[in-house]
Formats: structure tokens, sequence, C-alpha cells
């Protein structure tokens, strides 16, 4: 039904009221154009032209920010250019984040030393500033003296940071790091659930949580942030493979939890993922014991056995190896002279590590080595709770009960499960199988405070960032000048951090497909980055508007104005490319309803045609340049029909009476009339007396007109066309102009473009 009533001539007349784009964003247009048609090269020619027509638009707007922005994209990231760029849009856009940001580290990486960037950055320190280039000023000499060790100006420039804007990117990772080794569990787990609030894809923090909360007592709360962290990794397209570490952790944490076969499970898991170390195969051994499968743990037994017996030269393994096999004669198999031997090669080789100093350190002690054993164990009792038993233990046989429970009293890391806590049991000494009734307290009043919302982002990241894709109209004609605005919006009730490395990285991917006269699909052709702020408060949104009327969309749709062209656009935000090439969200990602646009077929009745005549003369210049369009479409049309170049039949329009409009509106008083006309004629097959209206206008009073000339000629002729290109690009008074004439030159021109294309 819609095919057939916009073929009526009745339908024109209403869509003329339509206008062209403005002339900069009609230029913004053309470089997109232009770079899209040669996306797949990126020749220096080309390039250039690009550059040329982004540099006209700061002309005729120097507001532009999408100019300049598209400018520095290109700018040679060492340059001067690139710099003038950044400070150029930042003159048009002081609150562009994204932008001073990159503005920041550029000026950091230009002074050599830590002391010249922060006397930099404090100069920048004015009121006068807005404040998110305060806060972005504040976070990086944060930073620096956290760099330079200097605790205290690194924690006034964070405070100073925070009480502009809390949610700044990087500064919850940046107190998290400050915090002091000795700060109290409930502090870190503070600064750890603020940090995994900021960026709940940082997985790891959410198993330090679960590591710090199963210290704390609170296994079953432990088990929320392990299984947030087992979940999102699972989501992950692409992620690190799970630590060895982590899966004994998740298998502790099951035992204390109670459930035994899924600490059975993660030990096993435990044994998988670790290649360089048999500590996970003792621990899975313990558990099997535990659980009653002796069949099992001797079979794991004898297998370690097999493998440390071939041990005949120590010198010839790796020293954890060699230690791992000591433990295995410490504690499996307790066979106290090899034992010691295997140790003493192992300390001798890695004596900083503290894994080897306690298997040296139990080793002595099963050869009666009472005194040795107790110097090599003393030192890292307070953080190893095997070492910390055997020292007790040692103390306890000696009759030495308060040296023992003072071994046990500054023990930091008080496992809840395991062998390690089997062992402590054992001791019975005061304090270690007894629980404090206020352990934990602490950390589950900052439980208590924190918003657990945030953990739900990837289980649905629709729900908490609404992505909006909407046009200037759904069912644009022939000639008119239309845009796409797309909108980030935060629907959640907290800050959601925008960039690489952010919770989101807000670009958006475009694949189109278009349905007409034959069906063409241009997967991931456009990427739109949506990036000016770098945080979005709740409800705070963000929109840019471009173009994705360009490139082969552009020449598709300008050679068949009678045709309807279904346009089907998809967008991914937040993509990337998987190992075959097809693009798909990350983790954080989402994919857009599929937007239909349908480009209604231009109508070629008396109304139609009247209405066309009437805008040109008499119409407003937006709306006679989309008349000049649409007129100069309609004649390319019906020329590529008559060359048999089309798959349909076109209606008949007047040819002679549109060249004779075109040629008119060459010479028009106006000069963005002739700009218009000169690259509406891109699509029209030129005869001589058209072409020598065209070389008229390289002669033209304005200078954009001179250069739309120069596009036309040069992207028609090719290289017919290099000799004025380089008497143009030599002589023309323009520098704008020139450049684009050197474009064409014999040493940079493209082969011409037929009129079909």
């Amino acid at each position: 039904m819609l095919w057939c009533v916009a073929t009526l001539g009745g339908c024109l007349p209403a869509a003329l009221a339509a206008d062209a784009l403005p002339t900069d964003r009609w230029l913004l247009q053309l470089a997109a154009d232009h770079a899209l048609n040669h996306r797949n090269e990126r020749a220096p020619a080309d390039v250039e032209h690009v550059r040329v027509l982004l540099e006209s638009v700061l002309r005729i707007n120097s507001q532009s920010l999408d100019a300049a922005v598209a400018l520095y994209e290109l700018a040679d990231p060492a340059s001067p250019a690139a710099d003038a760029l950044l400070d150029r849009i930042l003159e048009i856009d002081p609150d562009h984040e994204s932008a001073f940001e990159t503005w920041i580290v550029r000026g950091l990486r230009r002074r050599q030393t830590i002391e010249e960037q922060r006397r930099w950055l404090q100069g920048l320190l004015t009121p006068a500033r807005p404040a998110s280039q305060r806060v972005a000023i504040h976070a990086h000499l944060a930073q620096l003296a956290w760099r330079q060790l200097d605790a205290a100006e690194a924690e006034s420039h964070l405070r100073a940071a925070e009480a502009i804007e809390p949610s700044w990117p990087g500064l919850a990772s940046l107190a998290l790091d400050m915090l002091p080794p000795d700060a109290p569990a409930w502090r870190k787990l503070r600064a750890l659930l603020r940090a995994l609030r900021a960026n709940p894809a940082r997985i790891e923090l959410a198993w330090r949580i679960g590591l710090l909360l199963d210290r704390a007592g609170l296994p079953n709360d432990a088990f929320e942030f392990y299984d947030y962290a087992r979940r999102t990794h699972a989501r992950m397209s692409a992620p690190p493979p799970i630590a060895s570490d982590v899966y004994l952790a998740l298998s502790r944490n099951a035992l204390a939890r109670g459930d035994i076969d899924e600490a059975l499970n993660m030990g096993r898991a435990a044994v998988q993922a670790e290649r360089n170390s048999y500590l996970p195969s003792f621990y899975l051994h313990w558990m099997l014991t535990r659980a009653g499968r002796s069949a099992e743990a001797l079979v794991l037994r004898t297998t370690l056995g097999e493998r440390f017996a071939r041990i005949e030269d120590p010198r010839a393994w790796d020293a954890r190896i060699i230690a791992d096999a000591a433990w295995y004669y410490c504690t499996l198999d307790e066979q106290p002279q090899r034992a010691l031997a295997l140790a003493e090669h192992a300390v001798a080789r890695a004596g900083d590590d503290p894994y080897v100093q306690r298997v040296f350190g139990w080793a002595l002690a099963l050869n009666g080595r009472d005194e040795a054993a107790a110097v090599a164990l003393e030192p890292i009792a307070a953080t190893d709770p095997f070492a910390a038993y055997r020292l007790a233990l040692l103390y306890q046989h000696q009759d030495r009960t308060d040296d023992a429970a003072r071994v046990i009293a500054t023990l930091r890391v008080r496992p809840v499960a395991g062998p390690q806590r089997q062992l402590l049991d054992s001791l019975a000494l005061e304090g270690v199988a007894s629980r404090p009734a206020d352990r934990g307290a602490d950390e589950r009043r900052i439980l208590a405070e924190f918003d657990r919302e945030v953990l739900h982002f990837f289980d649905d990241p629709t729900r908490y960032l609404e992505l909006g894709i909407r046009p200037d109209t759904l069912n644009p004609v022939p000639g008119e000048g239309w845009e796409v605005s797309f909108t980030l919006r935060n629907r959640a009730d907290f800050p959601i951090a925008l960039g690489p490395g952010e919770l989101v990285n807000p670009v958006l991917v475009l694949s189109l497909d278009c349905r007409g006269d034959q069906q063409r699909t241009y997967p991931a052709l456009l990427s739109i980055p949506i990036d000016r702020r770098r945080i979005l408060q709740p409800r705070q949104s963000i929109t840019v508007r471009r173009t994705i009327d360009a490139g082969p969309l552009r020449r598709i749709l300008r050679r068949t104005p009678q045709q309807l062209q279904r346009i089907t656009v998809t967008a991914l935000l937040d993509a990337e490319r998987a190992a075959g090439g097809a693009w798909r969200t990350r983790i954080s990602g989402q994919r857009a309803p599929a937007l239909i646009i349908n480009r209604i077929p231009a109508a070629t009745g008396p109304e139609a045609w009247n209405a066309l005549r009437a805008a040109v003369t008499d119409g407003r210049n937006l709306a006679r340049f989309a008349a000049l369009e649409t007129l100069a479409e309609l004649l390319g049309e019906y020329q590529n029909h008559r060359l048999q170049r089309l798959s349909y039949r076109p209606a008949s329009v007047p040819a002679q009476r549109i060249t004779s409009i075109l040629r008119t509106t060459l010479d028009s008083a106006d000069w963005e009339t002739r700009a218009r006309t000169l690259d509406a004629l891109q699509v029209v097959g030129i005869d001589r007396t058209l072409l020598a209206a065209i070389e008229a206008r390289l002669d033209d009073d304005h200078w954009l007109v001179r250069l739309m000339a120069v596009r036309l000629l040069g992207m028609r002729h090719g290289e017919a066309f290099s000799g004025q290109a380089a008497r143009i690009a030599r002589d023309d008074a323009d520098e704008l102009v020139r450049r684009l004439a050197a474009t064409f030159t014999s040493e940079t021109a493209p082969s011409s473009m037929p009129a079909s294309e």
C-alpha cells in the first residue's frame, strides 16, 4: 500500500515541505560520504579530501564540534595539529569530558618528570574551570602523588576530586590502591565494594570481596560475591581462565557452608586449572579423605608419589616443584630425611619464597631440629596458617603455651575451612576454635549499606541504560536532508561510567540492509562514539546526531529516486569483533531493536514537476537545495535507464528541461545554490554544454563553489582532470581549494567515477 500511495502525483508537494541539510551539516555529510566510500583504502589523497571538507565545515560554522572531533581523529596523534584540534574542541565545548581527559594525558606525556607534570597540573587548577575539568585534574594529581609515595598529598587531591564527583572514573580504584596494608578489614571491604560498584565487570574485585568475607567468618555472604563473579565470568565472550587459587577459595567456601559435593568439584577444578604446582592436588587429597573417599585419595597419593620419586637430581627441577615434593614427604608420605634434603635444595634457590620457607621449616621440625625450625617459621607465621600451626605445635611440645598462643593470636589470616583450619583446631588453643560474638560485625554493617542493584547490570543492560535511535523522519524523500539522533540515557539509580575499560564503552557499530531494486547489505558500516561524558548520572542522557545517508547507502539512494528503498538499521552498543569476523556485543553491550526507514520514491506527475520548479525558483534556500538534488537524481536515473544500467523501468522525466534548470542554477546569484548544484551534478551524465558551465565555476568568486567544482571534475574525470588540477593547486587564491585540487593531480588522481556510481 505504501508503494502505491507514494508514487501518486499528489505525494511530492507535501514531501517538498522537507528541507535539505544546512550547508555545514551537508559538508559533514560529504566528508562522511567520501570516507565511507574509501574506507578500505584510506589513501593519503582520500584522507586529505575528507580533511578539506571538514575544514570547510569549520569555515562555515566555527562552532561545529563534529567537524573538530572528526579532524582530530584524522590527525597524526604525535603532531602539533592534534594538540591544536583538541584545544579547538575544548573551546567549542569546555564540558567535553573525554576530550579533556585526552588533552591532559597528552600534556603529561610532553613533560618528562613527575615534578614537571605536577607543577603543570597545579597550574591548571583555577576556579574558572568547569567542574568536570577540575575533578579530572585532581584525579591526575592524586595519581602522581601516589606514584611519588606522597600519601598525604594523594589523599588531599583524592578527597578534592570526590567532593566534586565521587563516581569519577578511576577514583574508586585509586582509593583502594591507597589503603595501607594494615587497614582494618571493614575499610578494605568498603573500598572494594565501591570499586566494584564503579565497574561491576571487574570480577577480580568480587573474588577479593569473597575472600575477605570468608576470612571474616561470613561464608554465605562470601558466596554471593563468588557466585556473581562466576556468573559474570561465564557471560564474558573471551574471559581469562579461572585461576587455581580461585577454585581453592570456592572449595573452602563450599566446605564452610556444608556443601561437600561442591567443595569436591571445586577442588578437582583447582587441580585441572593448575599446571605449575601440586598444592591443589594436596588439598584435593585432604578433601577426598575427609569425605570418606579413601580409594580415590589413595589413587591420587600414589600418583603423586610416583611423580616425586622421579626426582633424582633436584638441580634439574624447578625450585617450586622441589618444594612441592618436600611438602608431599612432610605431609602425605612422611619421610623426614628425604623431605629435608629436597627442602634444602629448594631454599638454597628460592629462600625468599614464603612457601619454600614454610616447607623448609616443617622439614626441619620433622627431623627434630626445633630451634632451626622456629627460626625458619617465625618470620612467616603471621601470614601462613600452616607455618603458624607448626610453630605453635613446636612450642606446645616444649611446654611454651604462652608462645604457642601468641603465634596463633598474631595470625592475620584465619581460614574458615580446609586443612589449615583442621590443623589449627587440633591445637585446642583458646581463640582458635572459638569465635568472638562480634566477629564480622563491621563487615556486615558495610554489606548492609551496599546497593546490590549494580550486580544485576549484566542480567539486562537495557534495563539500566537506554539506547535511543531516532531519525528525523522515518519516511524521507529524495533530496531531503535527514540525520539520526543517538541517545544514551541512564535509567539506573547508580552512575554509569563510560569509556574503554569502564562499565560501558559508548561506541555504536551500525550495519545497514537496503532493499529496493535489489538487496544490499553493509555490515559494520558505521562506528559512532557517544563519548562526550565520562559519567552518566541517574536519569542523565547524552545525544549525538549523525548522518547515515552516506557512503554506499547514499550512492544507492541517489541512483534510484523512483524506487522505494527499505533501510534496516542494526545497532550494537559496546561491541567487539569475534574470531570469525562477525560483530557481537560485549557483556555490558546491547543490540537495539531494528530501525526501519522507508526512503519514499519521488513522484513524477505534473503536480510534482510544478512543485519542484516552484521550489527552485521561488523556494527558501533549503527547499531549493532539496529540489535541485531531486531533479539531478531523477535526471541521472533516466540517463542510467537509457544506458540499460537499471534493473527496473523508471517513469519518464523531462530530461532536457531538468538539464536546463541545473545549467541555470550554476549561474545563480546565490553562492550556496551554485555550490549545491555542483554536488547534485555528481549523479548526472555531463554533456559538453554542461561541462563548460561547470568549468566556468572553477573561476567563481566564492571559494566553496570553486571547491565543489574541483571536487566534481576531479571525481568524475580522474586523470583527465590532472592537468587542470595541478594549475589550480598552484594558482588558486584559497588554500582549501588548492589542497583539494592537489589530491587530483597526476601523482594522486583517482580513476574517473561514472555517473552511475
